[in-house]
């Protein structure tokens, strides 16, 4: 990271708001991170208790790099984008983009913002997809290694639950289904 001397002070930096990815832990609890501040993150046990940590995290990680005159990151929300980006392309792309917005009426310009945008737009979409197999494949994994469901009928909602998904069940459902 570059060293710079710091542009506002140290409150300014202190009072954005940072973007949090919380998410969780594969041996239990959640970890919560700031990507836009390299190293930011933090673990703990409860929602709760990984907010306030992660909390504390960027703020120390702020102080930190303001007292070593490191440049300090603006967040994702904050930064200014003008709309506007200059990238260099092979000829036979340019020729081939201009020909196709051409052939639809609309300027390369425009040609290019409808690829781009309908591109961002499958990407997201993808994602989440992605994701949602992801899951279900899971799921069908758990039923897998589960009894018969068939001529079960002691089990009750609570036990599917908690056998599909263990997370999505509190301590007040479990003393209930117990």
């Amino acid at each position: 990271m570059k060293r710079s001397e710091a542009n506002q002070p140290l409150e300014y930096y202190i009072n954005m708001d940072y973007p949090i990815v919380i998410y969780q832990a594969d041996e239990g609890g959640f970890v919560a991170e700031i990507k836009e501040l390299p190293g930011c993150l933090t673990q703990g046990e409860t929602l709760d208790e990984v907010y306030d940590r992660i909390e504390t995290a960027r703020k120390a990680w702020i102080e930190v790099a303001y007292e070593d005159g490191i440049s300090i990151p603006l967040p994702q929300t904050k930064q200014e984008h003008s709309g506007r980006f200059l990238t260099r392309i092979p000829r036979s792309l340019h020729r081939r983009l201009s020909e196709e917005a051409s052939n639809e009426g609309v300027s390369l310009n425009q040609y290019v913002l409808a690829i781009l945008s309908e591109s961002v737009g499958k990407g997201e979409v993808q994602t989440k997809t992605t994701k949602v197999v992801k899951d279900l494949e899971e799921v069908a994994d758990r039923m897998k290694m589960a009894p018969c469901f068939i001529g079960i009928t002691d089990w009750s909602f609570v036990d599917i639950q908690a056998f599909i998904d263990p997370a999505i069940i509190g301590e007040e459902m479990k003393e209930v289904a117990a």
